[in-house]
């Protein structure tokens, strides 16, 4: 949180007309601090934990790589994926990438071995571009689609109720290859 919030919510100012914006709090973060941190010219919405039924009322999301982008493509939320972190880990990444077949972060473009979703990472990851990305999903347009039909393709994949051991080999199978 401590590299993305500012970014996410400075993003929000460049999109027009400006969204409604739900924040979803993790509960090990104080639910205070966040309202502290947060620019007073914008009208948040707080989320404490997770309330499925609400993120699935989302047009469209930014959000911090992790487990949060494979819930997002199951509940079919368009979404733009972001992610900064210290030096040390941009250094992993960068290995990673250059000895690995891996070329993406999010979990639904690790799925689908494809630019199902923007990734936009470290230094990418500012404001305008963050917006930039954003703004066609929320609307009607072909990016929106595109992501919507592969969250249906992933979703198939995942398929009952066995999705968290079919996801876990699936990444180990695409991962293991190099």
């Amino acid at each position: 949180m401590r590299y993305l919030l500012a970014v996410f919510l400075d993003a929000m100012r460049h999109l027009t007309p400006r969204p409604r914006i739900l924040l979803s709090v993790a509960p090990s973060i104080a639910m205070e601090a966040m309202r502290r941190l947060a620019p007073a010219d914008l009208e948040i919405e707080y989320l404490e934990g997770t309330d499925y039924t609400r993120i699935v009322a989302a047009d469209a999301a930014l959000v911090a790589s992790g487990t949060a982008t494979l819930e997002l493509a199951c509940l079919n939320v368009p979404m733009v994926v972001a992610y900064r972190a210290s030096f040390a880990t941009w250094v992993q990444y960068q290995i990673i990438v250059r000895t690995t077949s891996l070329r993406h972060i999010a979990l639904p473009n690790i799925l689908a071995e494809a630019d199902v979703v923007p990734e936009l990472l470290y230094d990418a990851s500012d404001p305008k571009k963050l917006a930039a990305a954003l703004a066609p999903l929320l609307r009607d347009t072909a990016e929106r689609r595109a992501q919507l039909a592969a969250f249906q393709q992933i979703r198939g994949w995942l398929g009952d109720g066995t999705a968290v051991a079919r996801t876990a080999q699936l990444v180990y199978d695409i991962t293991s290859r190099s």
